[in-house]
């Protein structure tokens, strides 16, 4: 896959880790809040479980991702502007 490419999928997982993160937080608030209220909070905790999977998909995702950039698409050690710098010192 090439850097470009990485770069719009690491952003779109970037997206959804958020977007995760708000809905799972918005239901543990309704689980506490049930469970104050001395109401069931089963069915809350229930369907806590997908976001909380689909969560660690995502960051697993974000890890694989990040793991690609760094072993394929890293400047290799002589290019850049430190190589240049260096050339024009010698």
């Amino acid at each position: 896959m090439d850097r470009q490419l990485l770069l719009e999928h690491l952003a779109e997982t970037d997206r959804h880790i958020v977007m995760g993160r708000n809905l799972i937080a918005r239901q543990q608030a309704e689980i506490l809040r049930r469970q104050r209220e001395g109401r069931d909070a089963a069915r809350a905790e229930r369907i806590l479980e997908e976001p909380l999977e689909s969560q660690a998909m995502h960051v697993a995702n974000r890890e694989r991702l990040l793991k690609e950039l760094r072993d394929h698409h890293e400047p290799s050690p002589g290019s850049g502007f430190v190589a240049v710098k260096a050339q024009l010192s010698a």
